[in-house]
């Protein structure tokens, strides 16, 4: 009973280190863009004016009709806060004075940078979720083994934690392989067994990875300009290409949005589009550069190469050893680290903390190495507390060091003031 609630407390407090260190910093941004979204509800409502321009086209005639002077309700001013920060600009209401002119200025500053940022970092997250699921689906089809079995003799990098481990054999994952449909299986040593598999086809790539979100926004335009039609007096048609300029943050204004019900769905479709258009866009840039990268792994993978350029991999001039190898493909390839390209220089204080763990210096950290250096940093650390000692307490030592160094006196006979004085240099007395 004890063990168990011990085991419970222990994973209590692993996913609740985990939560904070992820969900609570979410949670208060997101809900610091919802605050940010509320203060321009608040000055827009409390300090601007209605000066709605609604254009309607009779014929080839443009009618525009008159301003008005009425205060904006709560839904005028979540719709034209939305209307503001998200760029799309209708026109079909504006700032009347210079204070909220300069507020609205840097109003939209913040909202591009971090309203906005973070809506589309939530819609995101939610596409990534829908194309995983469907992504999934689609994995059942692909024919690429996901692991094979190999000896645990045969191993020459350390498993994953999910490894299978069944006795003396290991089910080891095959690198490459790619979510949904994957490409070839390639042998690379010709031992018989798959070490690496290719990426899919260009086509396969783009169609696995982009359909998903496109097929849902598209889903999304679809059914808004539905509802638009039964909110406003508009055509589907209408409605649709009204859906998509504001996805597309172009706004032309040449389809207004006047009905108050009409507005407040306006601001959350708003918000829902133009997030997802740019979560789109932004992922479109990911996928080409993971595509690059994974299409020249696989290039270095399998490509001859000269003696020239192996040994070019040579750090120090002693030959090309293991750590020379891996770190030079990966320079090759491009690696980043903190957003810069992967050099030695960066892996030279890797090398260093090592070396510093490595106490027994046999190349392998072992827990008699963590434990002697453990050690050794308790000793740092308390040499570095205390300091040396002052002065005083040295001459002290000093004082009582020399006194040690005498001669015991035999017992009953007395010493004389120059025997007293002169016993601390016994040699230089004798000679007297």
């Amino acid at each position: 009973m004890i063990k168990t609630i011990g085991t419970l407390v222990a994973l209590l407090r692993k996913y609740s280190r985990a939560f904070y260190a992820t969900s609570v910093p979410t949670v208060f941004q997101t809900v610091l863009a919802f605050l940010y979204i509320l203060l321009g509800m608040i000055v827009y409502k409390h300090w601007m004016r209605n000066h709605d321009i609604l254009a309607s086209c009779n014929g080839s005639t443009l009618v525009l009709d008159e301003r008005t002077d009425e205060p904006l309700t709560w839904t005028d001013a979540f719709y034209f806060a939305m209307v503001t920060i998200s760029t799309v600009g209708y026109g079909d209401m504006t700032p009347h004075t210079a204070g909220l002119e300069v507020f609205t200025i840097f109003y939209i500053l913040g909202g591009i940078v971090f309203v906005f940022a973070r809506i589309a970092w939530l819609v995101s997250t939610a596409m990534n979720w829908v194309r995983k699921l469907i992504v999934r689906a689609i994995e059942c089809f692909d024919t690429a083994p996901n692991d094979r079995v190999v000896s645990m003799n045969d191993i020459i990098v350390p498993l994953d934690a999910n490894t299978k481990v069944e006795g003396k054999r290991a089910r080891q994952q095959i690198s490459g392989r790619s979510k949904g449909i994957s490409g070839r299986a390639v042998d690379l040593n010709g031992d018989g067994d798959i070490d690496f598999i290719e990426p899919p086809d260009f086509f396969t790539f783009w169609a696995q990875e982009l359909i998903p979100a496109t097929v849902l926004i598209a889903i999304i335009q679809l059914a808004s300009a539905l509802i638009f039609t039964q909110l406003e007096d508009m055509q589907y048609h209408e409605a649709f290409w009204h859906c998509m300029v504001t996805a597309t943050t172009v706004g032309y204004g040449d389809v207004s949005i006047s009905t108050q019900s009409g507005r407040l769905f306006a601001g959350f479709h708003i918000a829902v589009s133009v997030s997802w258009l740019a979560a789109l866009v932004g992922e479109v840039a990911h996928l080409q550069a993971r595509r690059s990268s994974e299409v020249a792994r696989a290039e270095l993978l399998q490509k001859t190469y000269t003696d020239d350029e192996i040994l070019r991999l040579d750090a120090n001039g002693d030959g090309v050893d293991k750590l020379e190898f891996v770190v030079g493909m990966l320079m090759i390839l491009g690696v980043e680290l903190c957003g810069e390209p992967l050099r030695w220089k960066d892996v030279r204080p890797f090398v260093l903390k090592f070396q510093q763990l490595d106490v027994s210096n046999t190349g392998k950290i072992t827990k008699a190495d963590l434990a002697a250096f453990a050690r050794q940093h308790r000793e740092t650390a308390q040499r570095k507390k205390f300091g040396r000692p002052p002065k005083t307490r040295r001459r002290m030592r000093r004082v009582v060091s020399i006194f040690q160094m005498r001669p015991s006196a035999k017992a009953g006979a007395p010493q004389s003031d120059a025997a007293v004085t002169c016993s601390h240099a016994p040699a230089v007395a004798t000679d007297q």
